[in-house]
C-alpha cells in the first residue's frame, strides 16, 4: 500500500482536473508530510493504513519494527485504504489516474486492477461481452468508449461504424452508443493532416495556455504536433508545435474572404481522426500541415510527407475538392507515395454530382475532381446527418454528398469533434465528406496498429476496408454505379442496451420521458434551438408508464416551468416552419452571390413560395405563439432588428424577380447575370439594364434594390467593400428614373396564367417529400463541410447580420392561413443554409460550422471566386 501511495505522489500531475487545477484530494500528501516533519523521526518511516471496517485497538499510532530500522505510522487515507481480506490475499481502494494504473498494476505483489462500477442498474450497465468481441475481431484486446445513449446521438460518427446496421423495432432494446475498438489504437501510426492548421488548446478567459484533452499526448507517449506551414509553395518552420494557422496572416484572411484565423477546419480534421474524446483512432501521431490552397502549396505538403513519411506507417488526409484542369505533376506525386507505402484518403466534395466524371472543355482540357479524379486515393463519401435526429439518417447518403464509380467508402458525414476557439475544453459539431475522411483514415490507423508486421499500402488497405464494409446497407444513393458500401472496424456484433420503457419497468425514467426511441430524456438537457420534444408527446406514442410525457399544448395544467417553456418554443417553431425561407440570406456582406447557379435558382424558388409579404405584415397573426416564445430565445424571422430584415426582403426581392410569359415563369435576366457575374464588360450590363425598364417585374424591385445600395453608401460614398461602386450606383439610379428609362418600361402582363401556375408551384411545393439538393461553385477551395438541403430536419439557421435599411413587400400570389391558436403541427419544406467556400481557382473549401454549448457561434459567408492565372513549370 505504501508502494501505491508513493506512485500517486510521484505522479501528482496526472491529477490535474480539467480547470487546470489539481484534485483536492492529493491535499492529504502534503498534510501527511508535514506530520512526518513536526516529529523530526530520523528512522525510515512507512504509513500503516487505518482499516474502519476492521478497527483495532493502539496503545499509540506510532509502532517501531523490530530492528528499530523503520517506524510504522497509522493514518486514515482517502487515497489508499484497505477493504477487507479475501481468501488469502487483500481488497485494497486506491484513488488511481488513468495514467497510473498501469504502473500499480506491475507492483511485484499486485495481482489485479478493476475500476469501482456502479451496481445501480442503467443503460451503461455492462450489456456487452469482451470477451465475445475479441474472439469475433481478433482484436488483440478491446477497448470501449461507453457513451450515453439519448437524443442527440452525440459519439454516433464512432458508434455507427462498431456495429452492424442497426434496425429500429418494437423490441425492448435500443440503438447501442458505445464505440468498441482495439486498444492499440492506431499507437505508431502517424497521421499526415493537409489542411489550414490545428489549435490544441487555448489561453482564451484563462491565465495560460491550457491543452484540450481530446489532443492529450498520454505523457508523450505519442506525438501532435503543427509539423510545417505552407504558403506560395514555400514550408515555414512552426515554432509553436502546438498552434498554426494559415489565416494568422491578415493577407491570407483577406485573399480567401476568412472572418477570423482560428483553425477550425484542420482541428476538426485532426480531432476525428485521432482525437482521445472524439476520435476513430485516438492513440496515433497527429502531424498537422497547414497549407494555402494553391496546388504548389500542396504539392509541397505531399513531397514533405515523402521525405518524413515511415513506409507502411503513414496516412495522408485531404479534405479539399474542386472541378479543376487535371495536372499530372499531382498524379505523378501521388504514385510516388503510393509506391513508397503511403496511404492517401481524399473527400468525394459536397456538391451532389459525380466526383468520377472527367470533362472536356473545347480545347480539350480534362477537369476533374481534385482530388477524388485521381488514381490510387482511397475516395471517401458522406452519409446523412445524425446530430438531434434519426439515427436511421447515418445509412442514407447524405443529399449534399457526391457519388459515381470511383467512392470507395461512405463514413458518417456529421459528428462532435474539440473546439478551442473560445474555450480550451470546448465542442462544436460539423458535416460534409470532410468530416468522413477522418473516420475512415481513423479505422486504417486501428488496422495498421492492430497488425504492426503487415505492410500495409493503398491497394492492401483499400482491400482491407472494403472487405470489412457493410455492404448494401446505404440509401439514396446518388447513381447506380456507386459502391454501396458503409465503414466498419471490424466488429459487426450489436449489443442492445434495455430501454427505458421496459415492460418491467425498472429502467423507467426517474424524471423527464422515456421517448419513443426508448431513450430517457431530461427536459432541462434538450437545448431551446433543437427540435426534438416532439418525441415526448404523448399524441407520438410516448407512454406515461414509463416517465412524464408530454401533452402538445403548452397551456395544459400541471406542466412545470421547464415543460412550459420548452413546450412553447416547440410552437413557435412549428407555427414559423412554413415561412423558413422568407428568412434567407443569398448575398454577403458585400452584396456577392453566395450560391451556385442551381442553388440560386432553387433558394429563389423556395422564397417565392413562401408568402412573405402577408407574413411580415402581420407576423404574430400567424404565429401567436411566438409572443411569448420570444421572451426565451431569439427566433430570427421575427427578431426585433426590423431594419435587418427589411433589407433582407428588397435585396431578396430584387434578385428573386422574375416574369411570366405565356404561363411559364422566368426569372429576369438582369437579376440573375449581377447575381452570377456573367456580363462580359459594362457595355453588355448597361444593355441588360435598358432592356430591364421594359418589364416591370423587373423594373420596380431593381429599382428599390439601387435606392437600397445608395442608402447603404450614404454614410461613406468611397467604401470599396461593396460589390459595386457608389458612382456606378449612383449613375445608374440616374437612368432608371429618367424617362428614357420609364417611357420603355410595358403594362404588366395579364396575372390569370400566371397566377395559376404560381399556385401549382405553390402546391407542389407544399406537399413535396422529395429530396432537393443544394450544390456549390466548383471553382474554388477545400469541400470540407456543407450545408445541405433536405427532408425537413433539426438543424438550425443562423444568419450573419450585416445590412440595415428600408424593406418592400415580396409579389406572392397565395395567401397563407392565419392561426388562431397554438399549432404542433410540422409542415414538410425544405431547408437551404449558406456555406462558406474560399476563392480560389484550384481547390475549394465548403464549410458549414454549427455550434453547441460553450462555444461561441462562428458563421461563414462566400465570395465570389476571382480568375487568376497559375503557371506549372518542370524539368
Amino acid at each position: 500500500m505504501n508502494d501505491i501511495y508513493n506512485i500517486i505522489d510521484e505522479n501528482k500531475e496526472t491529477f490535474v482536473l480539467e480547470n487546470g487545477k489539481q484534485d483536492e484530494k492529493l491535499k492529504e500528501l502534503e498534510i501527511n508530510k508535514l506530520k512526518l516533519e513536526k516529529r523530526n523521526l530520523k528512522n525510515r518511516t512507512i504509513f500503516r493504513y487505518a482499516n474502519k471496517n476492521r478497527p483495532q485497538f493502539h496503545r499509540n499510532n506510532i509502532k517501531r519494527s523490530v530492528d528499530d530500522k523503520e517506524i510504522e505510522i497509522e493514518i486514515e487515507s482517502d487515497l489508499v485504504r484497505p477493504i477487507c481480506p479475501i481468501l488469502n490475499y487483500y481488497a485494497v481502494k486506491a484513488y488511481l489516474s488513468d495514467e497510473i494504473v498501469e504502473k500499480v498494476k506491475q507492483l511485484p505483489n499486485v495481482i489485479g486492477c478493476e475500476k469501482i462500477e456502479n451496481s445501480k442498474s442503467s443503460n451503461l450497465d455492462k450489456y456487452y461481452d469482451i470477451e465475445s468481441i475479441k474472439e469475433e475481431t481478433q482484436w488483440s484486446d478491446v477497448s470501449v468508449q461507453e457513451n450515453e445513449t439519448n437524443f442527440s446521438n452525440h459519439f454516433s460518427h464512432l458508434s455507427l461504424i462498431s456495429q452492424d446496421k442497426f434496425i429500429k423495432n418494437n423490441t425492448t432494446f435500443a440503438y447501442d452508443n458505445n464505440y468498441y475498438y482495439p486498444s492499440s489504437a492506431g499507437k505508431g501510426i502517424d497521421i499526415y493532416i493537409i489542411d489550414i492548421g490545428l489549435s490544441t488548446g487555448s489561453d482564451f478567459g484563462e491565465e495560460e495556455w491550457k491543452e484540450h484533452e481530446d489532443f492529450s499526448t498520454y505523457n508523450d507517449e505519442r506525438t501532435v504536433s503543427c509539423d510545417v506551414l505552407i504558403s506560395n509553395g514555400e514550408i515555414k518552420n512552426v515554432e509553436d508545435k502546438k498552434y498554426c494557422s494559415i489565416f494568422d496572416d491578415e493577407e491570407a484572411r483577406t485573399k480567401y474572404d476568412h472572418f477570423s484565423s482560428y483553425p477550425d477546419h484542420g482541428v476538426m480534421a485532426a480531432s476525428l481522426v485521432a482525437g482521445k474524446i472524439y476520435g476513430v483512432a485516438k492513440k496515433a501521431n497527429i502531424h498537422m500541415i497547414a497549407t494555402e490552397f494553391e496546388n504548389d502549396d500542396e504539392l509541397v505538403a505531399l513531397d514533405y510527407v515523402k521525405q518524413v513519411g515511415i513506409p507502411y506507417k503513414s496516412i495522408i488526409t485531404i479534405s479539399r475538392n474542386g472541378n479543376c484542369k487535371y495536372n499530372q505533376l499531382i498524379q505523378d506525386k501521388i504514385d510516388e507515395l503510393t509506391n513508397k507505402g503511403i496511404i492517401i484518403i481524399v473527400s468525394a466534395g459536397n456538391e451532389n454530382s459525380n466526383a468520377c466524371k472527367i470533362y472536356k472543355t473545347e480545347d480539350n482540357t480534362k477537369i476533374l475532381n481534385l482530388y477524388a479524379g485521381y488514381k490510387n486515393v482511397i475516395t471517401v463519401a458522406a452519409t446523412e446527418n445524425i446530430i438531434y435526429s434519426d439515427i436511421s439518417n447515418g445509412y442514407k447518403a447524405a443529399s449534399y454528398s457526391n457519388y459515381g464509380s470511383c467512392i470507395d467508402l461512405f463514413a458518417p458525414g456529421e459528428a462532435i469533434f474539440a473546439n478551442t476557439n473560445y474555450r480550451y475544453d470546448g465542442y462544436t459539431n460539423m458535416h460534409g465528406t470532410s468530416c468522413a475522411v477522418p473516420v475512415v483514415a481513423g479505422v486504417a490507423a486501428t488496422i495498421m496498429s492492430e497488425h504492426p508486421h503487415i505492410q500495409y499500402h493503398y491497394e492492401s488497405m483499400r482491400e482491407e476496408l472494403i472487405e470489412r464494409s457493410l455492404k448494401g446497407v446505404i440509401s439514396d444513393l446518388g447513381s447506380p454505379d456507386t459502391p454501396n458500401r458503409f465503414i466498419n472496424n471490424g466488429k459487426r456484433s450489436i449489443y442492445e442496451p434495455i430501454r427505458c420503457d421496459h415492460p418491467s419497468g425498472k429502467y423507467k425514467c426517474e424524471t423527464g420521458c422515456c421517448s419513443t426511441e426508448g431513450k430517457c430524456i431530461e427536459y432541462s438537457d434538450i437545448p431551446d434551438d433543437e427540435d426534438v420534444l416532439d418525441i415526448c408527446f404523448i399524441d407520438n406514442g410516448c407512454d406515461s408508464k414509463f416517465g412524464r410525457c408530454l401533452p402538445s399544448s403548452p397551456d395544459t395544467p400541471g406542466l412545470t416551468e421547464v415543460e412550459r417553456k420548452k413546450l412553447v418554443i416547440n410552437a413557435c417553431t412549428n407555427e414559423l416552419r412554413p415561412y423558413e425561407f422568407c428568412d434567407i440570406e443569398i448575398v454577403d456582406s458585400s452584396l456577392r452571390g453566395i450560391y451556385s447557379n442551381y442553388e440560386f435558382k432553387e433558394t429563389c424558388r423556395f422564397y417565392r413560395s413562401s408568402h412573405c409579404k402577408e407574413f411580415f405584415s402581420s407576423p404574430y397573426d400567424y404565429a401567436p405563439s411566438c409572443v411569448e416564445a420570444q421572451k426565451y430565445r431569439e427566433f430570427r424571422i421575427i427578431s426585433q432588428d426590423k431594419e435587418y430584415m427589411k433589407s433582407q426582403e428588397i435585396i431578396n426581392n430584387f434578385y428573386c424577380a422574375g416574369e411570366y410569359d405565356n404561363g411559364v415563369f422566368n426569372m429576369c435576366s438582369l437579376s440573375k447575370k449581377l447575381y452570377l457575374h456573367q456580363f462580359k464588360d459594362k457595355n453588355e450590363k448597361e444593355n441588360e439594364i435598358k432592356k430591364n425598364c421594359a418589364i416591370s417585374e423587373c423594373h420596380e424591385p431593381f429599382v428599390e434594390y439601387s435606392k437600397h445600395l445608395l442608402d447603404l453608401y450614404g454614410e461613406d460614398p468611397e467604401n470599396k467593400n461593396y460589390v459595386e461602386s457608389f458612382s456606378e450606383v449612383n449613375e445608374r439610379m440616374e437612368f432608371l428614373l429618367s424617362s428614357e428609362c420609364n417611357a420603355s418600361n410595358s403594362t404588366p402582363p395579364s396575372t390569370s396564367s400566371s397566377e395559376a401556375n404560381s399556385t401549382t408551384i405553390t402546391n407542389e411545393l407544399l406537399s413535396s417529400t422529395t429530396t432537393t439538393t443544394t450544390t456549390t461553385s466548383t471553382t474554388s477551395t477545400n469541400t470540407s463541410t456543407k450545408s445541405t438541403t433536405s427532408k425537413p430536419s433539426n438543424t438550425k439557421k443562423i444568419i450573419i447580420k450585416t445590412v440595415t435599411t428600408k424593406r418592400v413587400v415580396i409579389r406572392t400570389t397565395v395567401k397563407p392561413v392565419k392561426l388562431t391558436s397554438t399549432t404542433t403541427n410540422k409542415t414538410k419544406t425544405q431547408n437551404f443554409s449558406k456555406v462558406k467556400t474560399t476563392s480560389k481557382t484550384t481547390t475549394t473549401t465548403t464549410r458549414t460550422t454549427t455550434t453547441t454549448k460553450k462555444i461561441k457561434t462562428t458563421i461563414t459567408k462566400k465570395i465570389q471566386p476571382t480568375p487568376k492565372k497559375c503557371w506549372w513549370c518542370w524539368w
